[in-house]
């Protein structure tokens, strides 16, 4: 299992915010390309 976190890169926070979780690799990177994009546009 994958997980796709969001990581704002405070040191105070320890928890940290699970966006998406997938069975394989393949599937949580092409997620992940495609939100990179999306973040991108702005």
């Amino acid at each position: 299992m994958y997980a796709l976190l969001y990581d704002d890169h405070s040191l105070d926070e320890t928890y940290k915010k699970v966006i998406l979780v997938d069975g394989t690799r393949e599937e949580s990177e092409k997620v992940l390309e495609q939100r990179q994009k999306g973040m991108d546009e702005f």
